[in-house]
């Protein structure tokens, strides 16, 4: 059982390691790397709540509460944007089904735009940039929609 294990667990951590693209600052690389795979998660798996938690306090305040009036599932359905069958759209946060991390960019201010390929369940598919931003030793994503 032992040997039908180890190998096992070898592909299984070699299919999660896919390499990302990362530019910037390499003092802050596997932390970033590391809190945008777990926003890659949670969006996969569709945990609202716990999404909300990591988004950039002050851009949830006024994206959330002052221009949608706290309309949650607005302000989420309109978080991932990007161009779809031709044309700029967003994919409501609900229907995304499989993330791919693609690349990671260092900007300043402690900033880096984040691309994520998403698709929804009947396989369209968007390339979107999100930021993520470190305040302190946080980070918080935001995004230029909302």
């Amino acid at each position: 059982m032992k040997y039908f294990l180890i190998p096992l667990c070898a592909i299984f951590m070699l299919s999660c390691s896919s390499s990302v693209s990362y530019k910037g600052n390499d003092d802050d690389k596997a932390e970033v790397i590391k809190f945008s795979r777990h926003i890659q998660r949670i969006m996969t798996i569709g945990e609202e709540a716990h999404f909300l938690k990591h988004v950039k306090p002050e851009y949830l305040n006024e994206q959330l509460t002052t221009n949608l009036g706290g309309d949650t599932t607005k302000f989420l359905n309109e978080f991932f944007c990007g161009k779809m069958n031709e044309k700029q759209s967003c994919m409501p946060f609900q229907e995304i089904m499989k993330v791919k991390l693609l690349e990671i960019n260092g900007q300043k201010n402690n900033t880096f735009s984040v691309k994520y390929q998403i698709e929804n369940k009947v396989k369209e598919s968007m390339v979107t940039e999100v930021y993520i931003s470190k305040k302190e030793e946080t980070f918080f994503i935001y995004s230029a929609v909302g």
